[in-house]
């Protein structure tokens, strides 16, 4: 009996670009195309590491998306009552980067090395 894995570089670059990159397309064109607001990168920053690790095989990685989102969330929130301070925005792109990051390094051991699909058909 064949196995039906057909993953590899294409189910590696089909999941960077549906899960990382199209969810990132709307901040990464507000942040081109003019000067990116605060609020913006907090609420950007509390929902993309859900949407990111949702797919995720790792229950510590999820763990820890949740905790990033309720963090982001809350500075969302409370962001006009606060002076945000130059580490609160770095913190929020290194939040951004590391979520990249670690879905790159789980999609590569995913798709590449254990072979598994992206998409089903």
């Amino acid at each position: 009996m064949a196995s039906n894995k057909k993953g590899g570089l294409n189910s590696f670059i089909s999941s960077i670009i549906f899960i990382l990159i199209i969810p990132a397309a709307p901040i990464f064109i507000e942040f081109i195309a003019e000067e990116l607001e605060v609020k913006s990168l907090f609420l950007f920053a509390s929902v993309y590491p859900i949407t990111v690790c949702v797919s995720s095989r790792n229950s510590g990685v999820f763990s820890m998306a949740i905790l990033l989102s309720l963090l982001f969330g809350f500075l969302y929130s409370i962001d006009e009552k606060l002076e945000i301070t130059q580490g609160l925005i770095s913190a929020a792109y290194y939040s951004i980067i590391g979520t990249c990051l670690v879905h790159i390094i789980e999609r590569l051991k995913y798709h590449i090395i254990d072979g598994n699909a992206f998409f089903k058909f």
